[in-house]
Order: structure tokens, then C-alpha cells, then sequence
């Protein structure tokens, strides 16, 4: 009779156990998931603020065509003025 009441003090021990490992894993779970979830919410700020910043900046090879282009117009320009002197000067001279 004694081993029957030992092995119920068993088994409830046991399952208690068992219970209180549960309730624990299961807080741990719900505190992983809530991680989980910041991370997500940061990620996506933080992908929000990149396509932010790229349409407030331009790129380095960007910039640098821009101001090649910037470049050519002002010889262009440069060229176009010294032809222009030239024609004046001519014109005063003879």
C-alpha cells in the first residue's frame, strides 16, 4: 500500500513539475515572440529611413555625371564665348 502512495506522491511531484517547467517555457515564448516583433518593427523603420535618405541624397557616380555634365556645358559655353569675343573684336577692328 505504501509503494501506491509513494508512486501518486511521485507522479504529482512529477507533474507539477512538469506544469511550472510549462508555464515558464510558455512566458519565455510569448517574451521571445515580443523580441521577435521589435525586431521586425525596427527592420522596418530602419528600411523606411534608407528609401528616405536615398531620395534625399544623390549617389557618388550620380553626382559625378552630373557635374561631367555641368562640365561639358561650361566649356561649351567657354568655347561659344571666346567665339563670340573674337567676332566683336573682329568687328571693331575692321
Amino acid at each position: 500500500m505504501s509503494n501506491v502512495y509513494l508512486m501518486l506522491l511521485a507522479t504529482t511531484i512529477i507533474g507539477g513539475l512538469g506544469w511550472l517547467i510549462q508555464q515558464k517555457d510558455s512566458s519565455r515564448q510569448a517574451d521571445i515572440q515580443l523580441l521577435f516583433k521589435k525586431h521586425e518593427d525596427y527592420a522596418a523603420k530602419l528600411e523606411a529611413l534608407q528609401l528616405e535618405l536615398a531620395h534625399m541624397y544623390y549617389a557618388k557616380p550620380e553626382i559625378d555625371a552630373r557635374i561631367d555634365r555641368i562640365t561639358v556645358g561650361i566649356d561649351r559655353l567657354s568655347a561659344e564665348m571666346k567665339n563670340l569675343t573674337e567676332a566683336v573684336l573682329r568687328g571693331c577692328v575692321k
